[in-house]
């Protein structure tokens, strides 16, 4: 049986050295991916290393992720695909929120196909792409089953609220005013997705938290984390407003600069 990589961090990795073999399976991989990517997923592989990329996918529909966006770092190792590709969570609000109990508020990503988890997992025949979507698997429907499969409705539908509210305020929130930013450390293919998908979730976003306005103040348990955060309704609301206007604002100077840019005309 495979023990738990204890080296799980890829940003710990960064000098290492490609094979052949990496390099030629990394190159078909991302090809693939290009090909047929996954729903609500995108990567963008870094210009002087392929083998390291950024990871942006979108909570999916009927999840308490839902419009989130949630960024991962991914590297594969020099023997790759022998060994499985690292792989860091980037979304924990420095080390404060645990999204799921697979993922960690240190990054860490536990899966057995990643090597992190104890057993039999990866397999050289798998795919980035389809290691991904394993990943992505984590953001959907009632994430509490994957800690306490036989929990009861009622603790299901607590924790769906907990993380609704943290998907809000740091996979939304965090995340939009990041890409307003120039110093927002994050492609800018992904800057647009965030943005565009931001506009067209915002309706949903503060139907959801203007429901829950009567819960500021009430405390939001996190069984997997074993402590209590304080619902910030009112303040998600006026973030949401004011990101909206924002994203607004820069999308109509943007659409104005390229209505007034000057036509060269072609010569005959």
């Amino acid at each position: 049986m495979n023990q738990p990589n204890p080296s799980w961090d890829p940003f710990e990795h960064q000098d290492e050295h490609p094979s052949p073999l990496c390099l030629q399976r990394v190159r078909k991989d991302i090809i693939d991916f290009i090909a047929h990517p996954p729903p609500r997923m995108f990567i963008a592989p870094m210009e002087s290393d392929m083998t390291g990329m950024n990871v942006l996918m979108l909570g999916a529909p009927d999840s308490p992720y839902e419009g989130g966006a949630f960024q991962f770092y991914l590297k594969c190792p020099p023997d790759y695909p022998l060994s499985p590709p690292l792989v860091r969570f980037l979304n924990t609000d420095e080390g404060r929120v645990r999204f799921h109990a697979h993922l960690c508020a240190t990054g860490k990503v536990c899966l057995k196909t990643l090597g992190t988890l104890p057993g039999p997992g990866w397999n050289p025949m798998l795919s980035l792409g389809a290691t991904l979507t394993s990943i992505q698997w984590l953001l959907g429907a009632h994430p509490l089953y994957a800690f306490r499969p036989h929990a009861t409705r009622c603790d299901i539908a607590l924790y769906d609220v907990f993380v609704q509210h943290e998907t809000i305020r740091v996979a939304v929130c965090d995340q939009v005013d990041g890409a307003l930013r120039e110093d927002f450390r994050c492609p800018p293919t992904f800057r647009k997705v965030i943005l565009d998908s931001f506009l067209q979730m915002y309706r949903k976003y503060e139907n959801t938290v203007k429901a829950r306005l009567h819960e500021t103040g009430w405390q939001l348990w996190d069984p997997v984390s074993f402590k209590y955060i304080t619902a910030q309704y009112e303040t998600l609301l006026a973030r949401l407003q004011d990101l909206r206007d924002k994203v607004e604002e820069m999308k109509a100077e943007v659409f104005a600069a390229a209505y007034e840019a000057p036509v060269s005309e072609a010569e005959p």
